[in-house]
């Protein structure tokens, strides 16, 4: 399964068995939409692997099949089958709003919040703050994957993963 508006990479191996380097083109390096094939043409060295790279990018919710043909110069055309579906994550936070009551000036006070992702497929979650700059959010974990740049927080949840944050003003 393939999440909603990210992209997932794929990559399968041309495999040359034979005796002389092989020239290759792929007919068709867009087959559906939000799918990207690369490169669409190149050289299998001989006895050597070349890396094929598929990029699905879904817009929507679907179920795909894909058929890729590959020319062989002087050979076989070769067919691969590319299919599969994509979902949306499904992530919740644990609180329905955050109140901080009163806060002292100059003090800090953070509020502990739990995003969980009872989904089948890895969500991104982005929080901009760029508007309050009273507000950052921060991880008590030290592993997190929280990235911030500019106000701006991003942080992906892994299918059934919880990840202990706090917003703090």
């Amino acid at each position: 399964k393939i999440p909603v508006n990210m992209t997932s990479k794929k990559i399968f191996y041309l495999t040359n068995t034979s005796s002389n380097h092989a020239l290759f083109h792929v007919s068709d390096t867009r087959p559906i939409p939000g799918m990207v094939i690369s490169p669409a043409n190149g050289i299998a060295p001989v006895s050597g692997l070349t890396p094929i790279k598929v990029e699905m990018t879904p817009s929507e919710i679907l179920r795909f099949d894909a058929r890729v043909m590959i020319q062989i110069r002087g050979g076989k055309m070769l067919e691969l089958r590319l299919g599969g579906e994509s979902e949306e994550p499904s992530i919740d936070i644990d609180l329905p709003s955050f109140d901080f009551g009163g806060v002292y000036s100059g003090a800090s006070c953070a509020i502990p919040f739990k995003l969980s992702n009872k989904g089948g497929v890895k969500g991104k979650l982005e929080f901009d703050l760029r508007k309050y700059a009273d507000y950052s959010i921060r991880s008590p974990q030290k592993s997190s994957d929280l990235v911030e740049l500019n106000k701006v927080y991003e942080i992906v949840v892994q299918p059934q993963q919880s990840i202990d944050l706090e917003l703090v003003f």
